[in-house]
């Protein structure tokens, strides 16, 4: 048995891709939102939060659908053409896309794990230079695991992994520009764009500057630790907040991040509990 993903080809204008993306993936779109929208509610009443019905779910996300449309309208059209492949409503691709997002805007209550990421610099041509995480997520996500390889008519080609019906989780394009990620819990989240469309943002940059920028001054509706790196070495990691940033790089040595706020310009921005601050800073250490 073999424990490869799926790899799905989508290529031509954003509603080529999208469209192309949501038919080949119709089954596993339609279950991953039947169990989303399920694992809402269910997390919500476990954890004691505010009840995260689907229609909680759909009225938040419906915030980021404004500035998505204005700051990204490819990955917008992408996105309906997403809904459409699948046969699904788009404001439930949008939820979907904003999955970690909309936790941090409804409660603090969600919040008790999370991916880890690394960062191993190289020699000084770059040779060696490594990037990685893993991406801690519930069990009803592993179905729907995929990895994307997307051949736009314009701007790089990119591989990213993501779960059906998602823009993109993590990624490389064809420019060597990588990009992982790590979740944070910002406390001044709000209508902006949610991570996987940030993502795509950096995986449309063909430099590491532009990589850079394309993370730093996009109306993020959360806090998200953006790692962006290149073919020369170039390592930079990016903690952010839906409004603030702050930038580390490892330079002489390998580098970890959890779900926790390193920066001490953004501490006071953490929404992470107390509770369960020690499993983050155990595996960053």
């Amino acid at each position: 048995m073999s424990n490869a993903l799926p790899i799905i080809d989508v290529s031509g204008s954003p509603s080529d891709i999208g469209r192309a993306h949501g038919e080949s993936l119709r089954t596993e779109i339609r279950d991953i939102l039947t169990a989303f929208f399920h694992d809402n509610e269910e997390s919500s009443i476990r954890h004691g939060a505010p009840l995260l019905t689907k229609a909680r779910a759909i009225e938040v996300s419906g915030q980021y659908r404004k500035p998505l449309q204005d700051t990204e309208p490819e990955l917008y059209v992408e996105m309906e053409g997403i809904a459409e492949g699948a046969g699904v409503r788009f404001s439930e691709i949008l939820a979907l896309n904003s999955f970690l997002d909309l936790y941090d805007y409804v409660s603090h209550g969600f919040i008790d794990r999370g991916c880890t990421t690394l960062m191993v610099p190289g020699a000084i041509d770059g040779a060696g230079a490594v990037v990685g995480q893993n991406y801690d997520m519930d069990d009803f996500y592993a179905p729907a695991a995929v990895i994307l390889r997307i051949r736009p008519n314009d701007g790089p080609e990119c591989v990213v992994y993501t779960s059906a019906g998602m823009l993109g989780c993590a990624g490389l394009n064809s420019a060597g520009i990588g990009c992982v990620i790590n979740n944070l819990h910002a406390n001044d989240s709000g209508p902006g764009l949610p991570y996987p469309a940030v993502v795509r943002r950096i995986m449309s940059a063909t430099g590491i500057g532009a990589a850079i920028s394309a993370a730093l001054d996009a109306p993020r509706a959360s806090g998200m630790n953006y790692i962006v790196a290149d073919p020369n070495g170039e390592i930079y990691n990016l903690e952010t907040t839906a409004r603030r940033f702050d930038v580390f790089t490892p330079i002489d040595a390998p580098m970890a991040h959890a779900n926790h706020y390193l920066s001490d310009r953004l501490k006071d921005q953490d929404r992470r509990p107390l509770d369960v601050m020690g499993q983050s800073i155990l595996r960053w250490g």
